[in-house]
């Protein structure tokens, strides 16, 4: 029993060392207040300097952003440094007001205009992003991808396709380029299968929307594809992912389940249930379905080796643990 807690220990500390990703994190809109001042920026760094907050790297870059409010309060630049950052957590809301304060000091900027649509494209409110581009060229970048974007929501592949390859031929190597890439890319699997129905094209799409973190956008066409065709089960895996990513755990619970349900030795659908348990707090579900998939071969085995031994240290289970780790080790 020694030497089994003393390996414990080991790997323990080994297992600190290469990094156990985290299942869910604190949602940004705790820290922010509507007006950033010195003195809310000075407390949020006094409490997370004695551990009474714990911040994500994302949040970590907001909190460094907000404290330069006052010195860059002039500079429609910097609005776009945090709109674009409060997007990424699809902190619409929050972003549309710092996108106002860029648009009082430079009416006229493509930038915050092409934002603005980003934020009506989430918000679900198409008409106004149509809006918003209407007034933009399509000879650039960022305009071009929302443009794109809402092609893609409405079904327009001409103008999908049009957009997408103007951002990848004169912009390969940026962010919006590769993008740009995937979405191209789930048109052209569409295109290798001579009978392909419009709900599966409509199902790539959204897989790649998933694949360039654009959830809300993913549901929005899965919830079409699954109106049409209620057994179709990766078209829940997908939803239940871009939920997941929205940190809806209820949500993205009942799409895992469902695709669970049609399908129940998918091991991607039971390793899914298994974050999704334990983000949820279910702990003996998250334990069951972690087992699921890695007795039917989830790959990559090392995540779900980690996930597992994880659920079996907090439910102090330390001999199967050890068992876990020693096969992540051995990989």
């Amino acid at each position: 029993m020694k030497k089994l807690f003393v390996t414990f220990l080991f790997l323990l500390l080994l297992g600190s060392i290469v990094g156990v990703v985290t299942f869910f994190m604190i949602d940004p809109s705790l820290l922010i207040k509507d007006t950033p001042n010195k003195q809310a920026i000075e407390q949020t760094e006094k409490d997370f300097q004695n551990n009474k907050i714990v911040l994500d790297p994302f949040e970590l870059e907001l909190v460094e952003l907000l404290s330069d409010y006052n010195v860059r309060k002039n500079d429609v630049g910097y609005f776009h440094l945090i709109s674009e950052k409060l997007l990424e957590r699809r902190q619409t809301k929050k972003a549309k007001k710092y996108l106002d304060e860029a648009l009082e000091l430079d009416p006229a900027n493509v930038r915050t205009m092409s934002l603005l649509a980003k934020v009506s494209l989430l918000q679900k409110d198409f008409e106004q992003a149509r809006n918003y581009l209407a007034e933009l060229p399509d000879d650039e970048i960022h305009s071009a991808f929302i443009k794109a974007l809402l092609a893609v929501i409405d079904n327009d592949r001409d103008s999908a396709g049009r957009h997408l390859h103007y951002v990848t031929d004169n912009f390969p190597e940026s962010e919006l380029g590769e993008k740009a890439q995937k979405i191209i890319d789930a048109y052209r699997e569409f295109d290798y299968f001579r009978d392909g129905l419009p709900i599966h094209l409509r199902t790539l799409l959204a897989r790649s929307f998933n694949q360039i973190n654009e959830p809300t956008l993913a549901i929005w066409l899965l919830r079409d594809v699954l109106t049409e065709k209620t057994d179709y089960r990766d078209a829940w895996i997908l939803l239940g992912y871009a939920y997941y990513n929205l940190q809806q755990f209820s949500l993205a619970e009942d799409a895992f389940y469902k695709a669970y349900e049609l399908d129940t030795e998918k091991p991607e659908t039971q390793y899914f249930l298994g974050l999704t348990y334990y983000a949820l707090d279910d702990i003996a579900e998250s334990e069951r379905f972690f087992e699921y998939a890695v007795i039917n071969g989830f790959e990559p085995r090392a995540q779900a080796y980690q996930k597992l031994s994880d659920v079996y240290l907090q439910n102090e289970n330390y001999e199967k643990a050890v068992s876990m780790y020693e096969n992540y080790f051995s990989l």
